[in-house]
């Protein structure tokens, strides 16, 4: 008797601590007791022997605009030999704070005669404001609108059936330049799809593509996710997997750093050596290190070199060469008072600025203007400067009001025989351009920028139109409007009409 108290004695002790440890088992493994089981099918039926794999993914989600951030995944694998289903645990710090959702894929199906579910079913955790119970909504991709669930849940997928196919990649290593980015996009050059039937049209859709790296150095493949087939004949066919991956790398995105040139007066401070990009970095890279310059102080020009400014391996860098000269003039501006045409620069102090207008029977212009069919030509200049200068020329044109924020394109004829343009924009009725000698200008506006001027002789003949149009239009309508009345027999009610309007022009008597 004492034996069987103490068994039973044992066995409730036993009980109660594997009611109060499991629950502490559960929180240390992160298993909150919630759980989504997985099921598969094959054409609504189960078929021994077929091996389903199942892929989990979760993210943290943002309730405010949907956003997601990956977190991890996991692929599943159920054996219909050994199990009807998998069950797949949500973890417990998913389930006690809510903002998370997980998001469940059909990933392969072993049947020979069938292909894989493509439909994407996400369960959103989140907490109720005010309870703070948990609240699980689920999104189906072969369902439209969302549902409300309980736990445990079950979601199944059925393999569909028909004739197989396949993705044959034409390419042995897929490419893109580095954008910062691990996203790629699958062009029709890439890839065809082997089985179909001539004549079928059917295309492929991916939902996502995605490099393992966004980096140059460590990208190597592509996965392909969420495959499935669209098109008029898409119901035919069956993908044997909806996950696919291949070889693949970036390549290095090429950009052009330039170094800035200055001049500067001898005796003065050189100024901090910058430079310019051909575009903007990506978000994430930046350069290291300084430029350097060949040094020297006496009057003359150095070389501004690369130095030690380096840049990672997501680009290939091209370096221009720029130019510090140390001069034995000052910086001034030269204005012709004709034109009010300006040049700023390092001059001698001897020099002197001309400016004249060039002639349309001139070999300049005539060259220049060859060169500006597709706009208009405003005016054309010849800017000369006597004496030495150092550096570029700032050339300030004035233009009026008139073309206050056009677009001009400026061609110049070089001393070297070629010819250069200019784009500048008028501001405060002029414009600027840098230019490394004077010569002959020509202004030409963008096509379209000046609008004709209307002639008197095309308003007055508008006009006289118009009125014309009017005149017809109530001689029209009036005449209608007789036979009408005619046509309804209402000839009594048109003669008092008529006798009224005759009354009305009548003189009336003087008092």
């Amino acid at each position: 008797m004492f034996v069987k108290k103490k068994k039973k004695a044992l066995s409730i002790v036993c009980v109660v601590l594997i009611m109060v440890l499991m629950p502490l088992y559960a929180s240390a493994t992160g298993d909150s007791g919630y759980y989504v089981t997985l099921s598969g099918s094959v054409g609504g039926s189960v078929t021994p022997g077929t091996v389903f794999k199942f892929k989990a993914v979760w993210s943290s989600f943002d309730t405010t605009d949907g956003s997601r951030e990956f977190i991890g995944d996991e692929t599943v694998t159920l054996n219909t030999a050994s199990a009807q289903n998998v069950k797949f645990p949500l973890k417990n710090e998913y389930v006690e704070n809510g903002g998370y959702v997980y998001e469940f894929s059909m990933v392969s199906c072993s049947d020979s005669k069938a292909g894989v579910d493509t439909k994407i079913v996400s369960i959103y955790l989140k907490k109720d404001v005010d309870s703070g119970e948990l609240i699980a909504s689920l999104v189906d991709s072969s369902v439209e609108g969302e549902s409300d669930i309980e736990f445990p849940h079950n979601i199944d997928f059925d393999c569909k059936t028909g004739v197989p196919v396949t993705v044959e990649f034409l390419k042995d290593s897929l490419t893109k330049v580095y954008d910062g980015t691990d996203a790629y996009t699958l062009l029709p050059g890439d890839y065809r799809i082997a089985g179909i039937a001539d004549g079928d049209d059917v295309k492929l859709n991916v939902k996502s593509a995605k490099f393992n790296s966004a980096d140059v150095k460590t990208a190597n493949k592509v996965t392909f996710s969420g495959l499935s087939l669209a098109g008029p004949d898409a119901g035919k066919y069956i993908f044997k997997t909806a996950e696919l991956s291949h070889i693949a790398n970036i390549t290095a995105r090429p950009i052009t750093v330039t170094a800035d040139s200055f001049v500067i007066t001898k005796g003065e401070q050189v100024p901090e050596l910058t430079y310019s990009l051909s575009e903007p970095l990506i978000v994430g890279n930046e350069f290291v290190g300084s430029l350097t310059r060949q040094q020297g102080d006496a009057v003359g020009e150095y070389s501004i070199n690369r130095g030690t400014l380096m840049l990672n391996d997501n680009y290939e860098v091209t370096f221009n060469e720029g130019k510090l000269t140390i001069s034995n003039f000052g910086k001034s501006t030269l204005v012709d008072s004709a034109t009010s045409v300006s040049v700023s620069g390092f001059f001698a102090e001897s020099s002197k600025l001309n400016v004249s207008d060039l002639s349309v029977a001139d070999n300049v212009y005539k060259v220049l203007a060859a060169n500006s069919t597709w706009g208009k030509i405003i005016k054309g200049y010849n800017i000369t400067l006597s004496g030495e200068h150092d550096g570029s020329l700032d050339i300030l044109i004035p233009l009026g009001s008139e073309y206050e924020g056009k677009s001009i394109t400026v061609y110049q004829s070089l001393t070297s025989g070629g010819i250069a343009s200019y784009k500048a924009d008028v501001l405060n009725g002029t414009i600027s351009i840098v230019a490394d000698e004077g010569t002959a200008f020509l202004l030409v506006t963008v096509k379209d920028t000046v609008k004709p001027k209307t002639s008197v002789g095309k308003v007055i003949l508008t006009a006289v139109i118009v009125i014309l149009a009017v005149v017809f239009g109530l001689a029209l309508l009036a005449t209608l409007f007789f036979f009408g009345m005619i046509f309804f027999n209402k000839t009594d009610e048109l003669k008092r009409m008529i006798k009224a309007i005759k009354k009305s022009f009548k003189k009336k008597p003087k008092r």
